[in-house]
């Protein structure tokens, strides 16, 4: 008989959460990487990119993160959204979660 996949702990999806910023804080153009608590007994990982408008190529370091996230924990815990800054018509803090806490934020360079 066939076993269902154990579910990652609150503690072991918090620590993937967190991996998954410290993958994308080197990138340049990756400003906020946003945890929020979702509706559906899951969580919603937001990153935040401030790079050209509509160039496919700078979404493949976040694709690539994602992918070793769900890797690591064997099952899908987080629902993923990539937002460009310079693609929204509107505000950031309009889209982003109110309630989302903040895991990674990159500082303005001096």
């Amino acid at each position: 008989m066939e076993t269902a996949p154990r579910r990652p702990t609150a503690f072991e999806a918090m620590d993937a959460a967190r991996h998954f910023a410290d993958l994308l804080r080197e990138v340049e153009y990756v400003e906020r990487i946003v945890l929020e608590d979702a509706d559906w007994e899951g969580l919603r990982l937001w990153t935040v990119l401030a790079s050209p408008a509509f160039e496919d190529r700078y979404g493949e370091p976040v694709y690539e993160a994602q992918g070793q996230i769900i890797d690591a924990l064997g099952e899908p815990v987080f629902d993923f959204r990539v937002i460009n800054v310079n693609e929204l018509e509107g505000r950031l803090e309009d889209v982003l979660p109110a309630n989302g806490r903040v895991l990674y934020e990159r500082h303005a360079r001096t």
